[in-house]
């Protein structure tokens, strides 16, 4: 509520409170379009591969996430990755979850391990949401990043230094 931000313990929150405000005031005057899930394509196949390859050659920044069992960023394999931008996502296991428990597994094929690694090593702007476990994760999966990083978890920081920035919050 706007009225908790004059007081003592919100005032940290001012700076989100003037981001929200601005937002609606550019979505209301026209500015701002609503928000829209990108296509998202979570099989591997030919439509993952077309789709990492539109993602690769387009100007706009990617997004990256990974996930690992637990928070343990060195818990690879059993790495799953999303790589998207605001039209398109794909989201790929990059072993078998079952690979934890000694079982034989199928790795994705070559040319989706390929695609992977050029969105990664691209010159897009990186965008990531907590950019130290993602960066940790690729860095065990032996995988090479380039470009510009853009962490969010950091920016959130700097915006509104009065408030927790862990993922629980």
């Amino acid at each position: 509520h706007p009225a908790f931000v004059l007081r003592p313990d919100g005032r940290s929150y001012s700076a989100v409170l003037a981001i929200h405000i601005a937002r609606a005031y550019a979505f209301a005057t026209g500015r701002l379009k609503p928000f829209q899930w990108p296509k998202a394509i979570i099989e591997p196949g030919a439509k993952a591969l077309k789709a990492l390859a539109e993602i690769t050659a387009s100007p706009l920044p990617i997004a990256i996430d990974t996930e690992t069992r637990g928070t343990d960023a060195m818990l690879v394999p059993n790495m799953a990755m999303g790589i998207g931008n605001r039209e398109l996502a794909v989201s790929l296991p990059w072993d078998s979850y079952v690979a934890a428990k000694g079982e034989v597994v199928v790795q994705i094929d070559a040319q989706h391990r390929r695609a992977v690694r050029a969105a990664l090593v691209g010159l897009q702007l990186k965008v990531f949401q907590n950019a130290q476990h993602d960066i940790l994760a690729l860095e065990r999966a032996e995988l090479e990043l380039k470009g510009e990083i853009f962490d969010l978890l950091v920016a959130h920081a700097v915006v509104a230094p009065g408030i927790k920035h862990d993922l629980g919050t």
